[in-house]
């Protein structure tokens, strides 16, 4: 006869309590992915001990996705670049083609840009849908964290390129365009013979 434990227990029984505990575990870790590993754990620790159900555990750790992912996109960062927010896992080809032909054009203007794929990641796009009171994918932002300011989606920034305003449209919200190096040039006293070329 198995021996019953501190809980009640049997030995299958709490095997099978154990092997539901980490099933519950991993799901959780591939929902919240942002929730480090302790905090998960200790969470999900107190569900196993009956101090809190499941649907208390998934509010905490909603409740934490949202601050970290807050912090993440509010950190103050000095960088100017334009930040292209896309998705790349969408059924929607129309937006598929949005985001392509945004990133094109964004190679070819040779704009100091960082592409950020936000299909795996409800938070931060919950969270740029609230700063930008945009819900469409592509969105454009210049400048990272803190310092970020929405510039437009689509349309507008489509637009721009089109009239060939987007560098100043860009710059009017912080965007600063890298600049290939200028030749200076010292000529001598009387101006008309060039002694030394500088970069």
């Amino acid at each position: 006869m198995s021996q019953e434990r501190g809980d009640g227990l049997e030995g299958p029984a709490r095997r099978r309590k154990q092997a539901c505990a980490d099933d519950f575990r991993r799901s959780m870790k591939a929902e919240y992915p942002h929730v480090p590993e302790a905090k998960l754990r200790d969470v999900c620790k107190r569900n196993e001990d009956g101090l809190i159900t499941k649907e208390r555990v998934e509010e905490i750790l909603e409740e934490e996705t949202k601050r970290i992912v807050h912090d993440q996109f509010t950190s103050s960062s000095d960088t100017k670049k334009v930040m292209l927010y896309v998705t790349k896992s969408t059924a929607d080809r129309h937006v598929r083609y949005k985001c392509s032909r945004l990133q094109l054009s964004f190679d070819c203007l040779q704009l100091n840009y960082e592409e950020v794929d936000v299909s795996g990641n409800k938070w931060l796009r919950k969270t740029l849908s609230d700063v930008s009171k945009c819900d469409e994918l592509p969105l454009v932002f210049v400048g990272e964290g803190a310092d970020g300011k929405f510039a437009g989606a689509y349309d507008i920034v489509l637009q721009k390129i089109d009239d060939g305003k987007i560098y100043d449209f860009l710059q009017g919200y912080g965007y600063v365009h890298p600049r290939k190096k200028q030749k200076h040039f010292i000529f001598d006293e009387s101006g008309s013979h060039e002694i030394k070329r500088t970069s």
